[in-house]
């Protein structure tokens, strides 16, 4: 990742980027992506002790849209300094720091023994046992509705700012500020009170605000409007993404935790990419606000999906 945003800025500099250079970037920051995060999501149970990984989760994610608040504000002082192509050398730079981090991190227990080199077969053995957990393959079909839904968040975040608020690239900046401090208060929130709700209904009361938050992506044409829905959709979309992640972490033991988080990884990112490829093509034929409210529509319905695939431990037999 570090790699590819390095390449981005030299390319930048030298006034070489086309936009098969820029999705091919983008590809391989996906594809570092896809490496990290299951190995990330894994290392927080060996943190905190049992009852502490919910709120570690959410701190998680916080941590996260922080840096969704703060980054653009770095950005924007390193480009008026420095330039564009400077920005992509201190993003691929920055890398660095994980890196440090990692090889000087322990884990608190003891490595367990190895058996050696895993062939294919074996692998995908593996992979056949975790998937007859039945909490877990509710979990992937239903992080792949919940974020195909919301994927038209994302890419049309911009065209509101631009046609709905007729703002440009600081409206834009604005909007993801105010929902990267929603789901910073809204992590506060979840931390405080996750206790007294179930999963399901964590996960009901994200969706709907979510749907909420496309109507009035749609709809709204003030700022400080909008901005008070996207305070709730921030709160409502690390209250999905947390939630999920600890389903994930609790239905399968230790030892599967990492395979379950890749399968979990694919469905949340394939869900997502699915969407947007989908969202994109409806927008495309009948234009934006359409869109966000057929988008809030799909949302809506999939509620019932609790029905079929249900996620409270309660209704799954215990695999760890």
């Amino acid at each position: 990742m570090g790699a590819a945003a390095s390449l981005l800025g030299i390319l930048v500099a030298f006034g070489r980027v086309t936009p098969w250079t820029l999705l091919i970037i983008t590809f391989l920051l996906g594809t570092g992506s896809a490496f990290l995060r299951p190995a990330w999501l894994s290392a927080v149970p060996l943190l905190v002790v049992k009852q502490d990984v919910p709120c570690a989760l959410t701190l998680n994610s916080m941590s996260f849209n922080c840096a969704r608040i703060v980054g653009p504000a770095i950005a924007a002082l390193v480009i008026g300094r420095c330039g564009v192509s400077a920005l992509f050398l201190f993003n691929g730079i920055s890398f660095l720091g994980l890196v440090i981090v990692f090889f000087h991190w322990q884990r608190r227990f003891a490595a367990q023994s190895s058996d050696g080199p895993v062939t294919m077969a074996e692998l995908l053995a593996q992979y056949r046992g975790i998937l007859l957990n039945a909490r877990l393959r509710a979990l992937l079909w239903r992080t792949v509705i919940a974020f195909f839904g919301s994927a038209a968040i994302w890419p049309f975040l911009p065209l509101a700012a631009r046609d709905n608020l007729s703002g440009g690239a600081g409206t834009f900046g604005t909007l993801v500020t105010i929902l990267g401090a929603g789901a910073i208060i809204g992590g506060f929130v979840l931390i405080l009170f996750h206790v007294h709700f179930s999963t399901e209904t964590l996960l009901a009361l994200a969706t709907i605000l979510i749907a909420s938050l496309l109507l009035a992506l749609a709809t709204c044409r003030s700022l400080e409007l909008l901005g008070g829905w996207l305070v709730l959709g921030g709160a409502a979309w690390i209250t999905l993404v947390s939630t999920l992640n600890r389903v994930v972490l609790d239905a399968v033991p230790e030892g599967t935790r990492a395979k379950a988080v890749g399968l979990y990884v694919v469905a949340f990112s394939g869900g997502q990419a699915l969407g947007s490829l989908f969202w994109g093509a409806v927008a495309t034929a009948a234009g934006l606000r359409t869109t966000l409210v057929v988008a809030a529509a799909f949302v809506t319905v999939s509620l019932p999906a609790r029905r079929i695939w249900h996620l409270d431990a309660s209704k799954h037999p215990s695999m760890s």
